[in-house]
């Protein structure tokens, strides 16, 4: 399949920073010497569509966050929202959690748009 080198640089971008998230102004920002404004919001667009990257909205920062969600379709995050570091939970406890909102309370999460905030055990130390 083909891909322009903007997209590949996205990708690979997003494929080496699973465990964070960004936002337009972030990624601007990391791709200023290589591409423009407009091309960065096209790629995410085109990686939003294609399943590639996820697009949140993260109330504590007022604004939509991307992340790398290719590997993401079964399972639920947690997010720091101090560091910004996200963690995949791919336990059986989730899993239990998912049939318990479905069973008892005939609701059918999806994991992969499932994400809990909070702080991580290292900014707790701090």
């Amino acid at each position: 399949m083909y891909q322009t080198e903007p997209q590949k640089k996205m990708k690979d971008f997003f494929k080496n920073h699973p465990d964070r998230e960004y936002s337009a102004k972030e990624l601007i920002a990391v791709f200023e010497k290589e591409m423009d404004k407009a091309t960065v919001y096209r790629q995410l667009n085109l990686l939003e569509e294609s399943f590639y990257i996820q697009k949140n909205f993260n109330m504590r920062k007022n604004g939509y966050q991307y992340r790398y969600s290719l590997e993401c379709q079964n399972h639920m995050h947690l997010i720091c929202e101090e560091c910004g570091k996200i963690f995949h939970l791919n336990c059986q406890m989730t899993t239990s959690f998912l049939v318990h909102l479905n069973k008892d309370h005939f609701f059918q999460a999806n994991p992969a748009h499932s994400t809990v905030y909070g702080r991580c055990g290292a900014c707790r130390k701090c």
